[in-house]
């Protein structure tokens, strides 16, 4: 055998070895962000409950915030800022029919956001109807990821 054919051989073989690897470690790191995405739902759910409404406000938004990275995937560079990855998400690019989320979606995002910072940074009490409507938004965004990626849903837990 030539040794341009072999060198192609094995070339390759490391190539689909690669694929294989990768898709096998994505799938693992999709269902670890999609865990946390879940149990920050959840989270979010109790904290309501206990009328914890910052607590719940801010989990609401993590909960939204990974399961946006699980459908568009890693970042760029090192990490996702708020801003990026909502663009990337709303182009909707990540879903099979490729259109970017409606308006009313893309403003509850905002809003979303909105309500972490003032449970988070701005030191202000946040409302019970601005957490219930954190809630709602990051529910959407779960459900809405969990059907185009096919990913496990228990409505309990989502």
């Amino acid at each position: 055998m030539d040794g341009t054919i072999i060198r192609s051989n094995i070339d390759s073989w490391i190539d689909k070895t690669i694929e294989w690897v990768k898709a096998h470690v994505d799938a693992q790191r999709r269902q670890e962000l999609w865990t946390i995405a879940r149990e920050n739902l959840q989270a979010a759910r109790h904290a309501v409950q206990q009328q914890w409404y910052n607590v719940s406000a801010s989990r609401s938004y993590y909960a939204a915030y990974t399961a946006m990275w699980v459908a568009v995937d890693d970042p760029p560079r090192t990490r996702w800022q708020y801003a990026g990855i909502v663009k990337v998400f709303a182009q909707g690019y990540w879903q099979s029919n490729q259109m970017s989320l409606p308006r009313d979606m893309r403003k509850a995002l905002e809003t979303l956001y909105k309500h972490r910072l003032k449970a988070d940074y701005h030191g202000r009490p946040v409302t019970v109807d601005e957490a219930q409507e954190a809630m709602t938004t990051a529910e959407q965004v779960l459900i809405l990821v969990a059907t185009e990626l096919d990913l496990p849903r228990n409505e309990r837990q989502l």
